[in-house]
């Protein structure tokens, strides 16, 4: 019987689905030079850079995605609809880091634009971490 509590196969299984998840998307990034943008927050300004700190972001997110849900996600549905969930709660938190910025830097500025194509963009990293996270840990040691 296997044991469905937190390991170091399960870490590195998050950080690989991660990382997928995260090729998966940038390529719908690198068109709408989001990766540059994303780079640019800590100062990157080289697009490789960029994208390399974006694969490290994602990977850290796979790694959270897999300690969060490593005893609640036993089928590979669980984990696709969890991957969606994530992808929500990622979005919902982008979205207050996003009102914080706008607040700090711009105080007159009262409404935001909440862009429904953001949270697409959210939701498929989601169910494609969770896709390919469930895959990995169904499959044998």
């Amino acid at each position: 019987m296997q044991n469905r509590t937190f390991s170091q196969r399960n870490l590195i299984i998050g950080v690989l689905s991660g990382i997928f998840a995260g090729i998966i998307l940038a390529f719908a990034l690198l068109h709408f030079d989001s990766i540059k943008a994303i780079g640019e927050l800590i100062g990157l300004s080289n697009i490789f850079s960029s994208l390399f700190f974006y694969l490290f972001l994602t990977a850290i997110l796979g790694a959270i995605f897999s300690v969060a849900v490593c005893k609640i996600s036993k089928k590979p549905k669980r984990a696709l609809i969890w991957g969606a969930l994530y992808g929500v709660l990622l979005w919902i938190i982008n979205l207050l880091m996003l009102m914080a910025k706008i607040k700090t830097e711009c105080p007159s500025e009262r409404t935001a634009f909440i862009k429904p194509l953001l949270l697409l963009g959210y939701i498929v990293f989601g169910v494609i971490l969770g896709l390919i996270y469930g895959w990995l840990k169904t499959r044998n040691k």
